[in-house]
C-alpha cells in the first residue's frame, strides 16, 4: 500500500502557495482585466467628444456612470437620468464613490474628490448665470468668451474624475473604449459646426457703446 508523505518543509510550502493565491493584490486586479463599475474612456476620446459637442457630452458622461455605478453596486435607489440632468447635486456622490472603489483595492492613485466636486460644482453654477447674462446681451459676445473659456475648465476638471475611474476600474489609459464610433463622428461633426457658427458670431458681434 502506497501512501504519499510530504515532509513538513513540503506541507509549509504547499500552505504558502494556498495562501498566496487567496491574496488580492493591485497587481492581481490589474492582470484581472478592467471592470464596468464605472464608465472607462480614454481621456482623448473624452476630451473630443466633451469639447468637440460644446459639453454636452459631460450629460451623457454622468448618465453612463450612473447606470454603470447602479448595475455593479445593485442599488434600485439610483435613477441615471434624473441624476445625469440634475448632475451639481450629485457630483460630490460619484467622486466619492469613485474613490471608495480605489480604497477597497489599496490603489496608489492620489487625488481630492472633494476638491475637485466642488469646485466643478461651483464653475458648472456660475457658467449656467454667465449664460443667462450671453443669452439677454446679444450685442456683446463677452459673456459667450468667457462660457466658452469655463468650458475648458470644466472639462479638465471632469478629465481628472475620468483619470481616477480608469484606475478604479483596472483600465488606466482607458483603452478598453479609445475607439471612436459612428455615432461619436456624428455629433463631433454637429458640434463642430456649432463651434463654427458661435465663433464667427463672437468675432463679428459689435460691443455696447
Amino acid at each position: 500500500m502506497n501512501t504519499n508523505h510530504q515532509s513538513p518543509e513540503q506541507d509549509n510550502v504547499t500552505q504558502s502557495s494556498s495562501f498566496s493565491s487567496d491574496i488580492v493584490t493591485p497587481e492581481t486586479i490589474v492582470e484581472a482585466g478592467p471592470t464596468q463599475d464605472f464608465y472607462v474612456v480614454s481621456l482623448k476620446k473624452f476630451w473630443l467628444l466633451f469639447v468637440l459637442t460644446m459639453g454636452f457630452y459631460g450629460m451623457l458622461w454622468f448618465y453612463k456612470n450612473w447606470a454603470m455605478y447602479k448595475q455593479s453596486s445593485d442599488d434600485k435607489d439610483i435613477w441615471p437620468v434624473p441624476r445625469a440632468i440634475f448632475y451639481i447635486f450629485f457630483t460630490h456622490y460619484l467622486c466619492n464613490a469613485v474613490d471608495a472603489k480605489i480604497q477597497d483595492q489599496q490603489k496608489n492613485f492620489s487625488w481630492s474628490p472633494s476638491m475637485v466636486a466642488t469646485t466643478f460644482v461651483i464653475l458648472s453654477i456660475l457658467n449656467r448665470l454667465v449664460e443667462r447674462f450671453a443669452s439677454k446681451n446679444t450685442d456683446w459676445g463677452l459673456f459667450d468668451a468667457v462660457s466658452m473659456s469655463l468650458l475648458f475648465v470644466l472639462g479638465y476638471l471632469l478629465s481628472q474624475v475620468q483619470i481616477a475611474i480608469n484606475v478604479a476600474c483596472n483600465d488606466p489609459k482607458g483603452q478598453s473604449n479609445s475607439r471612436l464610433s459612428e455615432a461619436n463622428w456624428f455629433w463631433m461633426l454637429i458640434g463642430a459646426i456649432l463651434w463654427l457658427l458661435t465663433v464667427i458670431g463672437i468675432m463679428y458681434t459689435p460691443a455696447p457703446t
